[in-house]
């Protein structure tokens, strides 16, 4: 049976995330079998350190600029990341707005150290 679910902007609340210098606005929060959808805004100068996720996930950049290595992402961008993937980012000076789309949910943050660990225990 197909499900059709909106999500008005104006309900849904944004949420603090001090240790990112961000807020998160999550659109579809997904299960094992369903998509996840969220929204992220983050400070200029802002840095999202070495981590990965479990699952594979798309970013789209709305505005701002997100700095990964020698690339620069500006609104329209988008960037594939394959669960299990170490990566990290700089913010930009006018700030990050983007989109992050995963395959199903995925609450997981997976430090440089907690990947090196899982891979000492394989």
């Amino acid at each position: 049976m197909s499900r059709i679910r909106f999500h008005d902007g104006e309900n849904t609340p944004w949420v603090d995330v001090p240790e990112h210098r961000s807020g998160i606005r999550m659109h579809e929060m997904g299960d094992p079998q369903s998509l996840q959808m969220y929204e992220v805004k983050m400070a200029p100068g802002a840095i999202a350190e070495n981590h990965a996720h479990e699952q594979d996930e798309i970013i789209y950049v709305l505005g701002g600029e997100m700095h990964m290595g020698r690339r620069v992402l500006r609104a329209g961008d988008s960037v594939f990341i394959a669960g299990g993937s170490v990566y990290g980012f700089a913010v930009g000076p006018d700030g990050l707005h983007l989109i992050n789309f995963r395959p199903r949910n995925d609450a997981s943050y997976l430090t440089q150290a907690d990947m090196q660990a899982q891979k000492r225990m394989q």
